[in-house]
C-alpha cells in the first residue's frame, strides 16, 4: 500500500509569513501617511502660486492703466474650486484641513501678491457644483 504525500505550508510557516507582512505594514502605513501629507501641503502651495502669477501678470500686463489700482479681485479664481475671495483676501483649501491665504499690497506695477504659510482651515462648506463657499483659515 502506498502513502500520499500531502504537500503545503505547515501552520509555523504561515504564521511566520503573517507576523513578516504585520511588521512591514506597521512601518509602511505611517511612511505613506507622511508622504500623501506632504503632497496635500505641495499641492496646496502650487495653487496658491498659480494664483499669484496670474495676479502678478495682470498686475504687470499693459491693461494696467496708470493709477489704476491692482487689487486681489484681479485674479481669476472661477476656474479654482478650492479659492474663495473674501474681504480683500483670497482664501485657498485644501486637503486635510489645509488653506493658504493671498493678500495684495502696493498697486499697479508695484503690486505685490503676499502669501502666509500653511494654516489650518475649519467650516469648510462645499456648494452642489463642488466649488467651496466658505470656511475659516486661522
Amino acid at each position: 500500500m502506498l502513502k500520499s504525500v500531502i504537500k503545503g505550508f505547515s501552520l509555523l510557516e504561515l504564521v511566520v509569513v503573517l507576523a513578516v507582512m504585520g511588521t512591514l505594514a506597521a512601518v509602511a502605513v505611517p511612511v505613506f501617511s507622511s508622504v500623501t501629507d506632504n503632497s496635500s501641503s505641495g499641492a496646496l502651495q502650487s495653487s496658491a502660486d498659480a494664483l499669484i502669477k496670474a495676479g502678478n501678470g495682470n498686475a504687470q500686463s499693459d491693461s494696467a492703466e496708470p493709477g489704476r489700482g491692482v487689487s486681489i479681485s484681479d485674479i481669476d479664481i472661477s476656474g479654482s474650486n478650492d479659492a474663495v475671495l473674501a474681504a480683500g483676501v483670497i482664501t485657498v483649501y485644501g486637503q486635510k484641513d489645509q488653506c493658504i491665504q493671498i493678500s495684495v499690497s502696493g498697486t499697479n506695477s508695484d503690486a505685490v501678491f503676499v502669501k502666509s504659510d500653511v494654516k489650518a482651515s475649519s467650516g469648510v462648506v462645499t456648494g452642489t457644483d463642488g466649488k467651496v463657499t466658505s470656511g475659516t483659515c486661522a
